[in-house]
């Protein structure tokens, strides 16, 4: 298992397929082959931690997936319509090395 942090930087005019693709992408990346689990993100500026620090131009999601489908994920039809529209993306793999509580009353962090 591979845990997996998208995020994109979109310009305001894309707004409101950000705003889409957010509410439809939950279950699109739920139902993944091989993702065992997926959040999808906004983002902030970093200055505060209220809705006043919101980015609208920044989105991401995180998913934990099997090894071999990260690749399927990166050509997916849900992470291509993600860069048509987006200015830039970032991605980060990541090994955890531990892990703290639950998210969604789910632990979805194996650590090795």
């Amino acid at each position: 298992m591979v845990t997996a942090l998208y995020f994109f930087e979109t310009p305001t005019k894309s707004l409101p397929l950000a705003i889409w693709s957010m509410a439809v992408d939950r279950g699109r990346l739920r139902r993944f082959n091989g993702v065992t689990f997926a959040k999808l993100l906004g983002a902030g500026k970093g200055e505060t931690f209220t809705p006043r620090d919101a980015d609208i131009n920044r989105w991401g999601f995180l998913v934990v997936i099997e090894d071999d489908r990260l690749a399927a994920l990166d050509q997916s039809r849900i992470v291509k319509k993600w860069r048509r529209f987006s200015s830039g993306e970032y991605r980060i793999l990541l090994d955890p090395i531990s892990s703290h509580g639950k998210w969604s009353k789910r632990e979805p962090f194996k650590v090795k």
